[in-house]
């Protein structure tokens, strides 16, 4: 089963919520239901991994708004992103950022370093 992607709408309701509790990731599962616990979520949904994602919406993100009021999904420049993912240590982590930038820019250079690393976190795993 393919993993949860996250639409534009259902960022921007993420983004309220984590405003609304003061919380930078909030987790959705597969009915749009947000948790503020990766455990709650992972219960709401038998604990399926496919069934729900962590959205990170920290300034940080680049999910938030924009000084000037726009709203982006850009995670930063590709080498940066990059960069991230290939620092980061464990696989939800680099899910995340995947999610992420498969609901922004969609950069084939980020894609591929993500699916990379989250072949070589999970290889680590066994």
């Amino acid at each position: 089963m393919e993993k949860l992607q996250v639409t534009k709408e259902q960022m921007k309701r993420a983004n309220d919520v984590a405003k609304a509790n003061g919380l930078e990731t909030v987790f959705m599962n597969e009915k749009g239901e947000f948790f503020s616990n990766k455990n709650f979520a992972a219960l709401s949904v038998e604990g399926d991994k496919n069934r729900y994602v962590k959205i990170d919406v920290s300034p940080e993100s680049g999910d938030s708004e924009k000084e000037e009021g726009k709203k982006t999904n850009d995670l930063g420049p590709a080498g940066e992103v990059v960069a991230a993912i290939e620092a980061a240590t464990d696989v939800d982590a680099v899910e995340a950022i995947l999610t992420a930038e498969k609901a922004g820019k969609n950069r084939k250079t980020v894609l591929e370093a993500a699916e990379k690393k989250i072949k070589g976190l999970t290889k680590t795993e066994e």
